[in-house]
């Protein structure tokens, strides 16, 4: 019986929640997909300042290992769009490697968000 290790958004989602919950000192459950970190009119925000969303972006990049550009960063204004970020550029990671047929099963213990599937 082999394990393998599927890495979904879902799991991106749990981990950028508890980023933003540890850097932030945010309390548990806050955090949606939808959630805007800058000030927004929309209600959903968490108020975030620049300073704080570039410590956020840099500890996005050392979390999953990926480089955002500052372009790119610019355009990360909710939480989804910083799944959908980190969901993309992993995937570029693994293409690039050469490892698609390993991964995303080993990229995802490596970043350790993984689910394991028990094939019988």
């Amino acid at each position: 019986m082999a394990a393998k290790y599927i890495m979904t958004k879902d799991l991106i989602f749990e981990r950028v929640k508890q980023v933003i919950e540890n850097q932030l000192l945010i309390e548990e459950n806050v955090i949606t997909e939808n959630t805007i970190l800058l000030k927004s009119p929309e209600g959903d925000s968490l108020d975030v300042d620049s300073l704080d969303l570039v410590e956020l972006i840099l500890t996005f990049e050392e979390a999953f290992k990926i480089d955002i550009s500052d372009d790119d960063a610019s355009n990360l204004l909710s939480v989804q769009d910083i799944v959908d970020y980190i969901a993309l550029a992993l995937q570029k990671k693994e293409e690039e490697s050469g490892k698609r047929k390993k991964l995303p099963g080993e990229l995802a213990q490596e970043l350790k968000l993984v689910d394991p599937i028990i094939d019988d």
